[in-house]
């Protein structure tokens, strides 16, 4: 694996600690469990409309928490903003000509009633004030020139016959089903007109969904095209097993999304790897999931580059302090990440609603060493010596120590996915890959058939498959 941790900027809080005893192979380890947060208040309704703004941490559906006149099926009001919040902007309304004159400010083809112009359009700052133009209610705007304002309003057709027109807050009069008193049918639709999509709907799938873990789970130069040489980090979270949105990936995200129309991601904020991670980086990135959720759903690959961050010199050199790291310490470090994972208000007590998990099983590395050696290109790569020196060496005794240490982190996974109740996949370890799923950029990561492969595996033995 390529080593370059490039950290990502956390939020500036400050931690209480507590701790938790536990004791395995006979030590006992004291272990940090408190994550709370000192965060400043969060306005969610900035604008006073009633309607929650639609960040992250808000969860509401107000697009504009600055503009009292923007929220969930207000009336468009032609100003070039999206009132009702559909992601149109004045749709209904005419459109205006293209090119402004001098008499004709505003493009609408009527010239201004100003004394030199002579013209009869009332507003020669808004193309949708001029003569004939159609009134559009509650804009308090005299829209068509007449002298009145808002005339005409309250007379509006019900086109789907089902008691409520436009005025009434019909949200969509060509649907019977959909209405201010309909009932809420879980079909992706928000058929009582408040603005919100299944409310009160069961799912036996996610509606959130982050990954923790290494370069493998960020895609590292999938594709090749990402180079560290032309100054890029590598990252290719779109075409990610976990959370890619990509046309070319099937990744967990977007089966999901396929699965529950409530599902929503956004394929780098929610993916939490970095590449280059150990498994001592794990806790913060549990740190970040915790603050950034409540999460439905966590997936978690990692430790890799515990293996092959040493090289074969370390191992032959028997010094205790290089080399792989130890059962004993992966273990411990595993374990104090899963308990913020599992006891998300650091009180020692289950959460209400604790996240899915699933931990996947590493993979065998001396297996894709044995995929490449036999190629000039990844041989070449190699030579460099920046790519999993344990094994690419070539010298079998570190080869076999590397196949024991990764056997020995897979127990760790297994023994304490099992004690939190989070499910493991094994499969990942027994799964023989090909040249053909490995990046050209290093013949060690997966590409974008490599990644396609690691979603399949994991997503065919995890929880959610049919």
């Amino acid at each position: 694996m390529v080593r370059k941790i490039l950290p990502r900027i956390l939020p500036l809080y400050f931690f209480c600690d507590s701790a938790l005893k536990i004791t395995i192979y006979g030590s006992t380890l004291a272990i940090s469990t408190n994550v709370s947060a000192v965060k400043p208040p969060l306005v969610c309704d900035a604008d006073g409309d009633s309607y929650e703004s639609d960040n992250k941490k808000c969860g509401g559906n107000d697009c504009d928490d600055s503009n009292p006149n923007v929220y969930p099926n207000a009336n468009e009001l032609c100003d070039g903003l999206d009132n009702d919040c559909d992601g149109i902007v004045d749709e209904n309304c005419p459109e205006p000509p293209a090119e402004p004159t001098r008499c004709d400010q505003d493009a609408d083809g009527y010239d201004a009633d100003s004394r030199s112009c002579k013209g009869d359009d009332c507003d020669d700052t808004n193309p949708y004030v001029y003569p004939g133009a159609e009134e559009i209610c509650n804009d308090e705007i005299d829209n068509d020139c007449d002298g009145e304002i808002n005339e005409g309003c309250g007379q509006c057709p019900d086109a789907d016959n089902d008691g409520y027109t436009d005025c009434d807050g019909d949200c969509d009069d060509n649907n019977p089903l959909v209405n201010p008193d309909a009932t809420e049918l879980c079909d992706g639709i928000d058929n009582n007109c408040d603005g919100t999509i299944d409310e009160g709907c069961s799912s036996m799938y996610p509606n959130s969904m982050a990954a923790a873990g290494d370069s493998i789970t960020v895609a590292y130069n999938a594709d090749g095209t990402e180079s560290l040489f032309f100054g890029s980090t590598g990252y290719q979270d779109e075409v990610s097993w976990a959370l890619g949105d990509s046309i070319r990936i099937n990744s967990h995200a977007q089966r999901l999304a396929a699965l529950n129309p409530g599902f929503s991601w956004d394929a780098e904020f929610d993916n939490h790897a970095i590449s280059g991670a150990n498994i001592i980086d794990l806790k913060d990135q549990v740190i970040q999931i915790v603050q950034d959720g409540p999460y439905d759903y966590v997936v978690i690959l990692i430790g890799h580059n515990d293996i092959c961050d040493a090289s074969c010199e370390d191992l032959l050199d028997d010094d205790p302090n290089t080399g792989m790291l130890s059962m004993e310490d992966f273990e411990s470090r595993f374990v104090e990440a899963m308990w913020i994972l599992y006891d998300q208000d650091s009180d020692l007590s289950i959460d209400e609603n604790p996240p899915d998990v699933v931990v996947s099983s590493l993979a065998r590395v001396s297996d894709l060493y044995n995929v490449g050696k036999y190629d000039n290109w990844c041989t070449m790569i190699w030579s460099l010596g920046s790519v999993c020196r344990v094994v690419t060496s070539g010298t079998q005794y570190c080869i076999d120590e590397a196949d024991k240490r990764t056997q020995e982190y897979n127990e760790v996974l297994a023994n304490w996915a099992d004690f939190f109740g989070y499910t493991y996949v094994p499969q990942i370890y027994e799964t023989s890959f090909t040249l053909d799923d490995l990046s050209d950029f290093d013949c060690f990561h997966p590409n974008v058939s490599g990644q396609n492969k690691i979603s399949e595996i994991i997503w065919n033995n995890g929880l959610y498959a049919e």
